[in-house]
């Protein structure tokens, strides 16, 4: 009786007298053979399964783990991202009408983001130290920025991290260029905060000079007719008239906040016993008036009990001549325990013509009189 070499099958010999059960060991032993490799070849499939699906959680890990960043910038800005380590460069990628970019950095180290935009550069220093998604606003010159990238790094809530309080720019109203500049950041009050996700405008700006033209608060000026900033003639149509002179882009990115005065005392003509309770009412402007309590942070004229109007940041750290204009200019405030009850408006004296008082002083003024216009608006 021989065997075979691997698997001891018997092989009988020649000689040998024939033994049924020889076959039925061989073909048990055969069966044990294959049913292993079977199992081994069930094994190695299963194997190579968990390997593909390890295969596709590891390329989803790599997708999920880029290191993202947002560039916003103005439209035909060009986004150029620099490792400082190796000086290795992405890009540049031109910004379109979104005014936003999609940039993969490809480690983690410091970046220098530049952009070229109107001939000049500016550049964001960057630490990546982990995986992730970053958003940046470029800061680029308020002085050059178009309204539509200041309106969207305004939305987005990155205003503080482009510009700083006193960044002027030139605007044209009714065809003559003026200036103005940032007052403050997240100051105002939005009329229409889920719009926006937040309840204060990014940027409040104001003007550093008057109008050149006078105007008059309400043409009227009789006690028979009280009135208040909601409902005089300048706030309701000479401002929204001015509004609509000004650059479509500039119009397209102001937004509508709130803006307070004091309410009328019982007694005084124009008192309502609605809003008597809160000491306020608000109006929703797009342009407005100054209040005193916004330029000196202290009530003047105005009452001292609503706190709902606050000093802009701008004001806070300048001295007077900051609020010193070329000409008297017009406030919103009324004196509410005056003996002419909200019928006269507030002015601040500018000039020095007038001996009884000085420049920076707040005086009540009849509405129908003729003096500078000095306006603020909100992005």
């Amino acid at each position: 009786m021989d065997y075979t070499k691997n698997y001891k099958l018997r092989k009988p010999a020649a000689e040998d007298f024939y033994d049924v059960e020889d076959f039925n060991r061989n073909s048990d032993a055969i069966d044990d053979k294959m049913l292993v490799a079977d199992q081994a070849l069930a094994l190695a499939n299963e194997l190579l399964a968990r390997v593909g699906a390890l295969e596709n959680l590891s390329n989803l890990l790599q997708s999920k783990s880029k290191i993202m960043l947002t560039v916003y910038a103005p439209e035909g800005a060009e986004i150029s991202a620099i490792n400082t380590e190796n000086q290795q460069v992405t890009g540049p990628i031109t910004v379109g009408t979104d005014m936003e970019t999609a940039v993969e950095l490809d480690s983690v180290a410091d970046w220098q983001i530049v952009c070229t935009y109107g001939g000049e550069e500016y550049v964001r220093d960057l630490q990546v130290e982990s995986v992730g998604h970053t958003v940046l606003a470029m800061p680029v010159s308020l002085a050059d920025a178009p309204w539509a990238y200041i309106d969207k790094v305004s939305v987005a809530g990155l205003a503080e991290t482009c510009w700083w309080l006193g960044d002027s720019k030139k605007i044209t109203v009714d065809g003559a260029e003026y200036e103005v500049v940032i007052l403050g950041f997240n100051h105002d009050d939005l009329a229409d905060p889920m719009a926006y996700g937040h309840m204060k405008a990014g940027i409040s700006f104001g003007m550093t000079s008057t109008l050149a033209e006078t105007y008059q608060l309400h043409p009227t000026y009789t006690e028979s007719e009280p009135t208040t900033w909601l409902t005089q003639k300048f706030r309701l149509q000479t401002l929204p008239a001015l509004l609509t002179t000004m650059p479509a882009d500039l119009q397209a990115a102001i937004k509508s906040v709130r803006k307070w005065v004091a309410c009328p005392e019982e007694g005084v003509n124009g008192y309502d016993a609605g809003v008597a309770i809160a000491g306020t009412l608000h109006s929703v402007d797009k342009l407005f008036l100054f209040s005193d309590l916004e330029l000196f942070g202290v009530a003047h004229v105005s009452n001292p009990y609503y706190a709902h109007s606050h000093l802009y940041e701008y004001y806070r750290y300048l001295s007077m001549e900051a609020i010193i204009k070329d000409k008297d200019y017009w406030l919103r405030d009324h004196q509410p325990n005056s003996r002419y009850g909200f019928i006269c408006g507030t002015r601040v004296v500018c000039t020095a013509d007038d001996e009884d008082h000085d420049p920076g002083e707040v005086l009540s003024t009849p509405r129908d009189d003729y003096y500078g216009v000095c306006f603020g608006f909100c992005v």
